[in-house]
């Protein structure tokens, strides 16, 4: 699904005149056809439940762009379908009462799921990357009608990911050390990347096993305890073989976030290689998973 599907069946305001975001939220969601259900929340209401987390979020995505997730269309109710709202306004909209005039975002883009899963397992990370495309922004600030934001189509044709998987959060491969590479080089490299663990990689970057800060940290404990009780002052120096986890549970891009969040309880992971055709790829967070489950924050 993309988001222009979504938004062919809510609102698109150009200009969005409002106040505040508050004022904003009730006119993007404002039901062309009311319905005999439960009377709509304020956007007061909204924005402190969305503050508070849970099933609403709100995410300031660039500096004129702000996105608000409300909680999927209950089941069953008539007229039940997601929607999209988008409005982009002449002016800053003020976000609170504290907020100064001129720091508020012009572009709300609010969503709203058509079920429980797209909340859940799902993600809308290719639209905030089109909000945050300096062109996209620019056009969008420059629209006069509402047909001229749905011309963009870097934008429009974002797609919102019902099923979330590996490869759309992972994060690349940027550093790994050899079976020969030195625990000096390796802790060396982590101190100064602030990384918690490093892949062990053949000549063909197949996975051999993992360092991880821990792990270095036994080794050095291990290694000072023997040479004190050997009075040995200059032991071997170590090297990533001798400290590397040779057991490592990989994933690959095709697999569910939700199951890789699975492995990573199970097994206690920060972190698991990502595989592609038998290499590794990149590295699957703890952070990166827990961003993704928890709405996009």
């Amino acid at each position: 699904m993309r988001l222009h599907d979504l938004l062919a069946r809510g609102r698109t305001l150009v200009p969005l005149v409002a106040g505040s975001l508050a004022e904003a939220l009730e006119l993007l969601t404002a039901d062309p056809v009311p319905s005999s259900g439960s009377p709509a929340r304020s956007g007061q209401e909204v924005l402190a439940q969305a503050r508070r987390g849970g099933s609403t979020s709100i995410r300031r995505v660039s500096p004129a762009a702000t996105v608000i997730r409300l909680p999927p269309v209950a089941e069953g109710r008539r007229g039940g379908a997601g929607w999209a709202s988008l409005g982009a306004s002449r002016v800053p909209v003020p976000a609170g009462d504290r907020e100064e005039a001129d720091s508020g975002p012009r572009i709300v883009l609010v969503v709203r799921p058509e079920r429980q899963g797209d909340a859940q397992g799902g993600s809308h990370e290719p639209v905030l990357r089109a909000l945050r495309d300096p062109a996209v922004e620019a056009r969008i600030l420059a629209a006069s009608t509402p047909a001229e934001l749905l011309e963009i189509r870097r934008l429009v044709d974002a797609e919102i990911l019902t099923t979330l998987r590996v490869e759309h959060i992972f994060v690349p491969l940027t550093y790994r050390v050899y079976p020969e590479t030195s625990l000096a080089e390796i802790v060396d490299l982590m101190a100064r990347k602030g990384l918690q663990a490093l892949p062990v990689v053949g000549r063909d970057m197949q996975v051999l096993g993992m360092v991880t800060a821990a792990d270095a940290l036994r080794h050095a404990m291990r290694r000072r305890g023997r040479a004190k009780e050997a009075d040995d002052d200059d032991p071997a120096p170590a090297t990533a073989r001798d400290v590397m986890s040779r057991s490592v549970m990989c994933v690959s891009e095709s697999q569910e976030v939700a199951d890789a969040a699975r492995i990573m309880v199970n097994k206690d992971a920060g972190q698991l290689p990502v595989i592609r055709d038998g290499e590794i790829v990149g590295i699957l967070t703890r952070e990166a998973v827990l961003g993704a489950l928890f709405g996009d924050r």
